[in-house]
């Protein structure tokens, strides 16, 4: 599986490539040439939506009594998470009183959010989908399948929306596509966005790091 990303990584390299294919095509090459299907995903990580909470919950209990930090001149023990049940009330497209949703929440010790407060600058902390990528991003290919998560055969390429959610746009969008040549140049023009290289301009986060350890 390795060899598909290698071969595809030439595309970023090999400028004789990307002048004669699109990142399309060239992905689809390169899976034909190792014989695999171009919208494939990583075994043991697509699960229906029962399983994803029945894991979800088993790793909750995993991370709340995992994790602890040691608090008080004694270093005791203290767990980082607990639960809360959160009534909260949201407003609706459907209905003028809005609608009442119960959600479980983690909260984090007190002790522990003064040594974050205390310490927040020390380092940035980004979630990992807001990180850049160590390999290319898989293109989008034909009705909106494969998509730069390696880890799902369907990608949202189509946003959900809240008001709706047993509407799937994804399935929409492809359950109206006339032939699977349509909406090509979309989805090209998704794939040139997110392989386009970038890099921090230097002097604006210098003065960034200035402003916060003055402030």
């Amino acid at each position: 599986m390795s060899d598909i990303f290698t071969d595809y990584s030439n595309y970023f390299t090999d400028t004789s490539i990307s002048r004669v294919h699109s990142h399309r095509e060239w992905w689809n090459i390169c899976a034909r040439k190792r014989g695999l299907d171009p919208t494939f995903d990583t075994p043991l990580h697509t699960f229906d939506n029962d399983s994803i909470i029945i894991y979800g919950e088993f790793v909750l209990e995993v991370v709340l009594e995992a994790c602890e930090f040691p608090r008080g001149p004694r270093g005791t023990k203290t767990r980082v998470f607990s639960t809360k049940s959160v009534t909260q009330e949201e407003e609706s497209l459907l209905r003028e009183e809005g609608r009442i949703v119960s959600s479980k929440m983690l909260a984090i010790d007190p002790s522990l959010l003064k040594l974050l407060s205390y310490h927040q600058f020390r380092y940035l902390v980004f979630p990992c989908w807001q990180l850049p990528m160590e390999i290319p991003p898989r293109p989008w290919l034909d009705r909106g399948m494969a998509g730069p998560l390696y880890t799902t055969q369907n990608a949202a390429v189509v946003r959900n929306l809240p008001e709706f959610p047993k509407v799937d746009m994804g399935y929409e969008m492809r359950n109206r596509l006339k032939h699977k040549g349509q909406g090509r140049p979309v989805f090209d023009a998704l794939n040139c966005l997110g392989s386009t290289g970038w890099t921090i301009n230097r002097p604006v986060l210098d003065v960034l790091k200035k402003v916060r350890y003055t402030s």
